[in-house]
């Protein structure tokens, strides 16, 4: 290796492990876009996880819970609706508990295999979730509107 060589791979090196604040004047804005960015999806996110909240009484792991039986007429086993929620078993579990006491799904052994246990909307889940969604749909909106 070359002395300018190594004084470019040792230069690269530097730059990679400098400090934000020592970045060139372009990376500067660009991270303070990306902050910004971030900051204003949290926002948003958390403005329609607290409507969802205040109005319907329910939380973005049930939501997300509801919205997957949603999407599947014929029910979603337990493990699979871990999977898709990328919520583990036990919080499903305890997710679906609450659920099941307020009447919004309802457990069921499955047909092939009675050692798994599938999870479908009620018809009153059915109703509760057409609510949020359409809440939902409005905070989007206006939360567009606002931007």
């Amino acid at each position: 290796m070359t002395k300018a060589s190594a004084r470019r791979t040792s230069e690269a090196k530097s730059r990679e492990t400098e400090p934000a604040w020592l970045a060139p004047e372009r990376q500067k804005v660009d991270l303070q876009l990306w902050v910004r960015l971030l900051a204003c999806a949290h926002a948003a996110e958390q403005r329609v996880k607290n409507r969802i909240k205040e109005n319907f009484g329910i939380n973005q792991t049930q939501f997300n819970l509801l919205s997957q039986l949603d999407l599947a007429a014929g029910g979603i086993r337990m493990g699979e609706v871990a999977r898709r929620t990328i919520v583990t078993g036990s919080n499903v579990t305890a997710v679906v508990d609450d659920l099941e006491r307020r009447g919004l799904v309802m457990r069921q052994n499955a047909q092939n295999d009675r050692r798994a246990t599938v999870i479908t909307l009620t018809e009153s889940g059915r109703t509760a979730f057409a609510d949020p969604c359409r809440l939902d749909r409005r905070n989007l909106r206006g939360i567009a509107e606002a931007e």
